[in-house]
């Protein structure tokens, strides 16, 4: 696709630019993370996985490759709204009511879309290559804080909207400001926790795979060997029967050739006489 500002090496650059140039960081903050989300987009849509037909992992590369992302993103919007400046008369006022509420409503459906997702690969786990310890274990907790997390969050949001609805005064304080980073700690400890899980459900279909290959390869051979098994049998069976006939054939042969030599000498004898 021509992205080269997305390949890891680009990426690694970008961030240690970063780094050493504090000045810069908030237009390198928003060059990176749309180069990650490229890569992140280019990798999910190159692998496939998200036409896969097993529903645990299936469901694992939507919140991965996409779900998650797009609610990193849909928090950074938000916090750009929330504190973004705005004229002090009533329409400025609503119309930044409406982009927030906005914001909020779609970051509630993305949370909402990501718990389900995540429950349903759990259930459906135990369907295919056999349950996943680790997962079993740890992501319940990690999800349930993730959600408690933003709960949070989004109820103090929209409290602050309706008081803004009831004519108060907008402000979202510092409760917000907590709560959106708690609520972006959550979502990233939250990737990290599904990203090694997509990663070891993909090792164990590699493994099923490559044992279903190996027995596929033992399979044919088998069909082949006992054909050509068979088959030597057989013409080692020909092979005998033929050279019995070619044995008896020669003894025959032999019979009538000595026959032949006493009808001769019979012959000269009745002449001589």
């Amino acid at each position: 696709r021509n992205k080269s500002l997305a390949s890891t090496r680009a990426l690694k650059a970008q961030w240690q630019e970063i780094l050493q140039r504090p000045e810069a960081r908030p237009a390198n903050y928003v060059r990176l993370y749309s180069n990650l989300q490229a890569a992140i987009s280019h990798a999910t849509d190159t692998s496939n996985l998200i036409l896969d037909p097993d529903l645990d992992s299936y469901y694992l590369m939507d919140v991965v490759g996409a779900s998650l992302p797009h609610l990193i993103e849909a928090h950074r919007d938000l916090i750009a709204q929330v504190y973004a400046k705005v004229g002090d008369d009533e329409k400025s006022k609503r119309q930044q009511l409406v982009a927030i509420a906005t914001l909020t409503h779609s970051l509630q459906d993305l949370v909402s879309h990501i718990e389900d997702a995540t429950q349903t690969t759990l259930a459906e786990d135990k369907g295919f290559y056999g349950i996943l310890p680790s997962m079993q274990k740890d992501l319940p907790g990690q999800m349930k804080a993730f959600s408690s997390i933003h709960e949070k969050m989004l109820r103090t949001v929209n409290e602050a909207i309706n008081e803004g609805l009831d004519g108060q005064a907008l402000d979202f304080g510092t409760s917000y400001f907590i709560g959106a980073i708690d609520a972006l700690d959550s979502t990233q400890l939250l990737y990290g926790q599904l990203s090694g899980t997509l990663a070891d459900l993909i090792q164990v279909r590699i493994a099923q795979h490559s044992a279903e290959r190996w027995q596929a390869l033992a399979m044919t051979l088998l069909v082949w060997l006992i054909p050509a098994f068979l088959s030597v049998v057989t013409v080692r069976r020909l092979g005998g029967s033929f050279g019995s006939a070619v044995a008896r054939l020669l003894t025959q042969a032999e019979a009538a050739h000595h026959s032949s030599s006493q009808l001769a000498q019979a012959s000269s004898v009745v002449s001589s006489g």
